[in-house]
């Protein structure tokens, strides 16, 4: 029985990023999109505000297990381009997209892309995106769901035991401190100690923060 899941599963992942794919890209831009959104059991649109044509895609084969993440360009139902993406992102990414929105920050005066994914497993990470011409390009990438390696210093933790967030993902907040050129990116949510059983013995609030690297044209983490 084990042996049959584990078949089906590497079927399904086979279709959903192998060769046969309905991510596959020069069928993308050879069909249109109209042809493309039947491919997948549910697709949701996120236009750019402000681009008219680009739009920001989750792309699921099977809703919460499987999808991916597409950004492009259309006119009507042609797709002209498909944005690349960095290799980073398909090295690390989940298995499926938890959301994705478009975020103005005002001081920065730039568009990102906001794009929280899970694994199976339900780990996960946030990504920030900035779309330059019709590339990709990381602004900030960090564990958002979870199991976390780094949890809070004074969180005790059981001998071999593990933490874990509570929340679906942590929330994220973008603010200007006081006199400042550009946001700073706040991550924020509580982390709990789990024995080898799994089952929670504490908890402590969790924070980080991302600030601005103008020359590395980044968001760097701040160590606590």
């Amino acid at each position: 029985m084990k042996a049959a899941i584990l078949v089906l599963f590497l079927l399904e992942a086979s279709f959903a990023f192998g060769a046969d794919s309905p991510y596959a890209e020069e069928d993308w831009l050879r069909e249109g999109l109209a042809l493309q959104i039947p491919k997948f059991k549910r697709t949701t649109f996120t236009p750019h505000p402000e681009r008219s044509g680009i739009v920001a895609a989750n792309c699921e084969t099977d809703p919460s297990w499987w999808g991916r993440l597409r950004v492009f360009h259309h006119a009507a139902d042609k797709i002209d381009w498909i944005a690349s993406e960095p290799a980073s992102y398909p090295e690390n990414r989940g298995h499926y997209v938890l959301s994705c929105e478009w975020r103005h920050l005002d001081k920065l005066q730039m568009w990102v892309l906001e794009v929280f994914e899970s694994t199976h497993m339900g780990n996960g990470s946030l990504w920030l995106f900035k779309l330059e011409g019709r590339d990709l390009r990381v602004l900030l990438h960090t564990t958002a769901r979870g199991r976390f390696l780094q949890p809070p210093p004074d969180l005790i933790i059981p001998p071999l035991g593990e933490t874990l967030l509570i929340e679906d993902h942590l929330s994220v907040e973008y603010r200007v401190p006081d006199g400042g050129a550009a946001e700073t990116v706040h991550l924020t949510g509580t982390i709990a100690a789990l024995d080898t059983e799994g089952r929670q013995q504490s908890t402590k609030p969790y924070a980080e923060t991302w600030t601005w690297d103008a020359t590395k044209r980044v968001f760097t983490r701040i160590q606590p």
